[in-house]
């Protein structure tokens, strides 16, 4: 929902110092461009990480974990949104790249096919969960995930306290993946840490 994004937007911006590029409502046309010029962008040399941030529906196929657009498209989260930022870090500097997905039904360790190299990808939800929230607070995950992202505290904590707060609610939802960077700190990186 556009609240989700207006919370990360304000989140990555405001409180952890990110360059952001902002889009809602994204054909699959416009999410490809998107993906094609982010990969493609020389990040400077002080820019140690590319955080992706996708609000809305979600599902899985034979292929994997799927995003779908405002057109109803599928697009693949492994092939189409997480491989072209991995083949377009070959500069100077490697970046980590941060994918969050808040969909529904997308997330499943063994069935998503997701890898992500030099970075992380976090689903929402696990394939059989639909995402708590509301259209007034928008979804619960991001909204979790964009307070606990203020905080100083590595990714996998972070991850893990957006997880037990959405419990609290008393919704099961908040599967995530890491892959061997949770001790990164995103707000002592965007600070120059």
């Amino acid at each position: 929902t556009n609240i989700d994004v207006d919370n990360m937007y304000s989140t990555f911006q405001d409180d952890l110092n990110f360059a952001v590029l902002r889009e809602n409502n994204l054909s699959r046309d416009s999410l490809k461009c998107l993906i094609q010029a982010g990969a493609e962008y020389r990040y400077p040399l002080n820019y140690d990480y590319v955080a992706f941030y996708f609000a809305g529906h979600g599902g899985i196929d034979d292929s994997g974990a799927l995003v779908i657009t405002s057109d109803k498209a599928h697009v693949n989260v492994q092939s189409e949104i997480i491989r072209p930022f991995e083949e377009g870090n070959k500069g100077q500097k490697k970046h980590k790249f941060f994918f969050f997905f808040d969909c529904c039904l997308s997330g499943n360790v063994r069935r998503t096919n997701v890898e992500v190299t030099d970075g992380l990808a976090a689903f929402a939800t696990s394939i059989d969960e639909r995402a708590g929230g509301d259209r007034i607070q928008g979804g619960l995950w991001t909204r979790y995930l964009s307070d606990n992202l203020k905080l100083d505290l590595p990714l996998i904590n972070i991850l893990s306290q957006t997880r037990d707060a959405i419990d609290r609610e008393g919704h099961q939802q908040s599967f995530y993946m890491c892959n061997n960077i949770g001790e990164i700190n995103l707000k002592q990186g965007a600070e120059g840490g």
